[in-house]
C-alpha cells in the first residue's frame, strides 16, 4: 500500500481452454481467437500465463484508476494452432463500481 487511496498489485493469472474441442474466444465471447481445426481439436489445452503488475488509485468510492504492465507466457495450445509469441503490454484503465 502507497497510501489509502493507492495499492500495488501483482497478479498471475492462467488461460486454458474448458476441452479440447473447446474455442479460445475474444472478449466479446463471440469470436474465436483460433478456427477449430484438426489441430486444434488434438492441441493442448493450456492457452498460456500472464503476470501484471498493477497501480490501482481510487479517485472516488466508485471510480478507480488502474495503470499497469503484463507479460504473456504463450501456452502450448497457441504454439501448436499458429503463431505461439510471448507479449508485453502496458495498459491504462478506469474502472467503475456501483
Amino acid at each position: 500500500i502507497l497510501s489509502p487511496q493507492t495499492k500495488l498489485r501483482l497478479e498471475h493469472h492462467l488461460f486454458s481452454l474448458a476441452t479440447t474441442s473447446d474455442g479460445w474466444f475474444r472478449a466479446n465471447a463471440v469470436t474465436l481467437v483460433r478456427p477449430l481445426t484438426p489441430a486444434a481439436l488434438a492441441a493442448s489445452r493450456d492457452a498460456g500465463q500472464e503476470s501484471d503488475f498493477v497501480i490501482s488509485h481510487a479517485c472516488s468510492p466508485h471510480v478507480t484508476a488502474d495503470a499497469g504492465f503484463a507479460y504473456f507466457f504463450a501456452g502450448r495450445y497457441l504454439a501448436q494452432t499458429g503463431g505461439g509469441e510471448n507479449a508485453r503490454f502496458a495498459y491504462l484503465q478506469a474502472v467503475w463500481q456501483w
